[in-house]
């Protein structure tokens, strides 16, 4: 996995990640993402998941991307339920 983390937006329309350890929920409007360096909440519009590999720790969201919020608590969302991504590819 990569060693550390890092975060490319361009044009507010296409990120990349490197030190992804999980993604905890997703729609299109909001993203949870654990990272190395604490959680990372997306927001926007019509955000999608176009690639993962959680062995390599990468990731690549497209869509309109609003807002990038770090939180300390590595992803626990307070007071809202929580879908493990396999749930929701399998449902």
């Amino acid at each position: 996995m990569t060693e550390g983390h890092e975060l490319s937006l361009l044009n507010r329309q296409q990120m990349n990640l490197t030190g992804v350890l999980s993604v905890d929920s997703f729609d299109e409007k909001e993203i949870w993402i654990d990272t190395k360096l604490g959680a990372l909440i997306l927001k926007g519009r019509d955000l999608h998941i176009t690639h993962l590999d959680l062995t390599a720790g990468k990731m690549t969201v497209d869509g309109t991307i609003n807002t990038m919020d770090y939180r300390e608590d590595r992803g626990h969302r307070s007071g809202r339920s929580r879908r493990n991504i396999v749930d929701r590819l399998l449902k």
